[in-house]
């Protein structure tokens, strides 16, 4: 019978005991005979689904937690997450990024449920906006998913450009976008970041060649932050890797292209008119700080040292490491977290990381 869960003498025990019942309280109450009347089955709702499914869908009896429901990838069912929705609230998700080459590098979408984006689950294929759409509370905060997750690797330098923030959005157009940069490594000696204005700057200068003189140059160094914030004009040079988390918005304003040559294929129109209405001329330039922690309104994001144990949060959670041999642990599960991919822990999960180098944490304050 789909769906049926059978249980074995010694786990009639343990679901009792953690749910402080006697046995036969617990058997007359919360079982019955399965199909072939061989063993006891958990009873089910009226409608078949899973009466162990807390509001969240996460399961009650998670820590005694019958041997066929623990095997549950193994008995396979058309669609494993929507036939035990709690697979989902009680696992990480790791996802496959999405490579797309830039004309100044490759631009790579570890995390995202933008329409034209949309990431998908290494293992089941499922996209994050269906993942989403079918377990709302997973994230613990409102829909839509409010974050990006790239890693941005730079042959070339990036325009000088500019993302609106929420007092100038409605003015611009499009969606606010605060972010922060983590340097994975620089493969250039002279790699620069671009990033604040230089005293004395003025509209001209950031739209013509004088652009890199009027912003601030920043030399990066493995595991530096930066935070910035929507209004902050700003660029990235060549020879930099760098792991970006911003709001999900794909709103950028362009002052400048270094007179690169047209794409025909890609064109890369100049947005000055917005881009000037979007600039703060008041934000002070950002500093790097080594392994330090960004704190915004939006999301915060720790550098934590493996191996290291992540706490439950109220809210989800997402984990990246550039490091090889990292594996997390949960529930008496582990998977590998593979160099350059994010991972999505559901809101109120805590989990273990294993291995050595780093792990970038992001929650919603």
């Amino acid at each position: 019978m789909p769906g049926e869960v059978s249980l074995q003498p010694n786990e009639v025990d343990a679901i009792a005991r953690l749910l402080g019942l006697e046995p036969q309280e617990f058997i007359d109450h919360h079982t019955r005979l399965n199909h072939d009347r061989s063993a006891l089955a958990l009873l089910e709702e009226p409608d078949g689904r899973c009466a162990w499914l807390d509001t969240d869908e996460r399961c009650r009896i998670q820590n005694a937690k019958p041997k066929q429901c623990r095997d549950f990838p193994v008995w396979t069912t058309p669609d494993l997450e929507a036939a035990c929705p709690a697979l989902a609230m009680n696992k990480p998700h790791i996802y496959k990024p999405i490579v797309r080459p830039r004309v100044w590098g490759i631009e790579t979408i570890l995390l995202s449920a933008l329409d034209q984006a949309p990431s998908r689950e290494i293992g089941t294929g499922v996209s994050l906006p269906d993942l989403l759409a079918a377990q709302p509370n997973l994230l613990g905060a409102e829909l839509p998913f409010p974050l990006l997750f790239k890693h941005l690797h730079t042959t070339d330098v990036l325009s000088v450009q500019v993302h609106p923030n929420e007092a100038t959005a409605p003015l611009t157009g499009g969606d606010p976008k605060t972010e922060m940069w983590f340097i994975l490594r620089s493969t250039r000696s002279d790699a620069i970041l671009y990033a604040g204005l230089a005293p004395g700057a003025d509209p001209g200068q950031l739209a013509s060649p004088e652009a890199g003189r009027a912003l601030v140059r920043h030399h990066p160094a493995p595991g530096d932050t930066l935070l910035i914030p929507g209004g902050l004009v700003h660029a990235i040079g060549p020879g930099c890797d760098i792991y970006e988390v911003q709001q999900a918005s794909d709103t950028t304003f362009r002052l400048y292209d270094w007179n690169r040559p047209p794409q025909p294929d890609a064109p890369r129109p100049l947005h000055t008119k917005q881009a000037l209405q979007a600039i703060d001329w008041h934000l002070p330039p950002p500093r790097l700080q080594p392994l330090a922690p960004i704190h915004t309104r939006h999301f915060t994001t720790e550098i934590h040292t493996l191996p290291c144990h992540i706490p439950q949060h109220t809210t989800f959670q997402v984990l990246f490491t550039q490091d090889s041999g990292v594996t997390l642990l949960w529930g008496g599960n582990e998977t590998p977290l593979p160099p350059c991919h994010c991972c999505l822990v559901p809101a109120r999960m805590a989990l273990s990381a294993a291995g050595a180098g780093t792990l970038v944490r992001t929650i919603i304050p």
